[in-house]
């Protein structure tokens, strides 16, 4: 298992031996919110720059190495990431209320927003848009990308089909 743990990533073995595999991302003050794990192996870490108010992406492998992917998501409030099927990740920004494909090569697209729709639930049913996305999880095999996108400004779990 392996947990973001502000300013560090630490693995915890199955006999509970923690080990930190890094610490402090570069030469800013960032703080790691959320990390995913490919099917090779390779963690990926989200983390926010208090100084820019901006999210990034980073890689850290085996050895604790990490590589910046993508500056400049969003603002400031990336919350998730996962690996899709697709072989993109996937991020969520609570205070922008999207969600972001993350190439590895570290192209950024914003995939789900809804800064042009109304705030608010619809009387009865599911939140009408994406409001504080915070976690995510992946509902799909294959290529296909389907995610669980928790939103904690609804009070809502919101299943998200992307093309």
């Amino acid at each position: 298992m392996f947990v973001a743990d502000y300013y560090s990533v630490r693995k915890i073995d199955p006999t509970g031996m923690v080990t930190s595999l890094m610490s402090a991302v570069g030469t800013q003050p960032f703080f790691q919110s959320a990390i995913t794990v490919s099917p090779s192996g390779m963690l990926y870490l989200v983390a926010n720059n208090s100084g820019s108010n901006a999210g990034a992406v980073y890689s850290i492998n085996s050895t604790g190495t990490t590589a910046l992917i993508a500056a400049q998501i969003g603002k400031g409030g990336a919350t998730g990431i996962v690996m899709g099927g697709d072989g993109n990740l996937y991020v969520t920004d609570r205070n922008s209320s999207s969600i972001y494909r993350v190439t590895l090569a570290g192209v950024v697209t914003t995939v789900v927003s809804s800064a042009d729709l109304p705030i608010g639930t619809v009387l009865g049913g599911l939140p009408r848009k994406i409001n504080s996305p915070s976690g995510l999880a992946l509902l799909s095999t294959g290529n296909s990308v389907s995610l669980a996108v928790v939103d904690s400004f609804e009070h809502a779990i919101l299943r998200v089909d992307l093309p």
